[in-house]
């Protein structure tokens, strides 16, 4: 396993893959922005978006390969505000349903923090829903901070909460 920053030229080039590995898990019940049914080119327009977005400084990729095959991906996006330049937001954990506990997400997201960290960021949040996903995140160290009932529709369409959780990192 391999898990590294993503460059935007790469994630340009690998669209298709990340598409690929967020409909797996929207099939799988991610709630990630989609629901059921989805089509493929509007993951892939996504995520061309999001490599834009990330080819302008605006965030950060990082990937999990195995055998040079893209099984799980983070973004870290900057606040973009005046008055956030502190802070982060940690968005689209997808890690395979083929790859899953194998520490993927786990190390995923310590790459992110790690980045973070030598970017001078004191605070990180996310906003997430589901058991598995919010015991990494506690084991990880995050707070929660709060739940905000029928945030956003799972993939079947029924309404769910979304829990909030923040993360302080020292300040260099």
């Amino acid at each position: 396993m391999t898990v590294r920053l993503l460059a935007p030229a790469e994630l340009a080039s690998r669209v298709d893959d990340a598409a690929t590995l967020m409909g797996e898990c929207i099939d799988e019940g991610a709630s990630v922005g989609w629901v059921l049914p989805y089509d493929h080119s509007d993951l892939v327009h996504f995520w061309r978006a999001v490599a834009n977005r990330a080819a302008a400084g605006e965030l950060v990729v990082f990937c999990a390969l195995l055998d040079a095959e893209l099984a799980g991906i983070v973004l870290l996006t900057r606040s973009g505000r005046p008055n956030g330049p502190h802070r982060a937001e940690i968005q689209k954990l997808l890690v395979s349903p083929r790859f899953r506990r194998q520490g993927l997400g786990r190390a995923l997201m310590v790459e992110a923090e790690t980045y973070a960290a030598s970017e001078g960021l004191t605070l990180l949040h996310l906003d997430t829903a589901g058991e598995d996903a919010e015991r990494l995140y506690q084991s990880l160290g995050w707070v929660y901070a709060g739940s905000i009932p029928n945030y956003a529709l799972d993939p079947d369409g029924t309404p769910h909460a979304t829990a909030l959780y923040y993360r302080e990192l020292p300040p260099r």
